[in-house]
This record gives structure tokens, C-alpha cells and sequence, in this order.
């Protein structure tokens, strides 16, 4: 499975802001697929078509909000925010959250 761009999309009721993210391919291998038409496909992930706003408290049909921005998961300034956040957060995957600073 590989990610395609974040949508920033806006709730139709209040303009409340969220991030979709949405893949730019997968595929069916090692799925399963039930007598009743479901289907679990660890690298086709189902996509979410109904959501809810905390904001106003709206459920909201994804389709129907509007799409503010696309952000590409390659750009280089998401790469190094990303890479920093995940080595932030190593020290509390390693256990070693005492060697942070206190200072801010």
C-alpha cells in the first residue's frame, strides 16, 4: 500500500477542518472476502465515506465536504516534521522519556 496526498476537508456544517488520509494504491493480496459481501484486505484499508464533527456535533458524509488542501505525504517539509516527531516519540517507545529536557 502506498499513501497518496492528505486532504484537508472542511465540515459542511460549521467549516470545522480535518485531515483525510487517502492512498494512491493497494492491493487484495491475503484478503478475505465473506459470504456476506464483506471483505478484509490488510493493504486495500476500507476508506471512511461517513464521519462526525466534534466541532457542531454533525455526523457528515465525507463526499460532500469540501476539500480545502492536499498535502503529499513525500513533501520535504511533512519528511522532516515527521522524522522528528518520530524521534520525539522513541524516547517514550524505548522507555527513556526521563532523558527529555525539562526546559521549554
Amino acid at each position: 500500500m502506498l499513501p497518496g496526498k492528505d486532504k484537508i476537508i472542511q465540515c459542511p456544517a460549521c467549516d470545522h477542518k480535518f485531515r483525510q488520509q487517502t492512498i494512491m494504491s493497494g492491493n487484495t493480496l491475503g484478503a478475505k472476502i465473506w459470504t456476506d459481501g464483506k471483505q478484509e484486505a490488510p493493504m486495500l484499508p476500507e476508506g471512511i465515506v461517513l464521519s462526525f464533527c466534534n466541532n457542531c456535533n454533525q455526523y457528515l458524509w465525507v463526499e460532500d465536504a469540501e476539500v480545502i488542501e492536499e498535502l503529499d505525504p513525500w513533501d520535504d517539509t511533512v519528511f522532516i516534521l515527521r522524522q522528528i516527531w518520530w524521534k520525539y516519540n522513541d524516547y517514550y517507545r524505548k522507555n527513556n522519556e526521563a532523558e527529555l529536557s525539562k526546559k521549554i
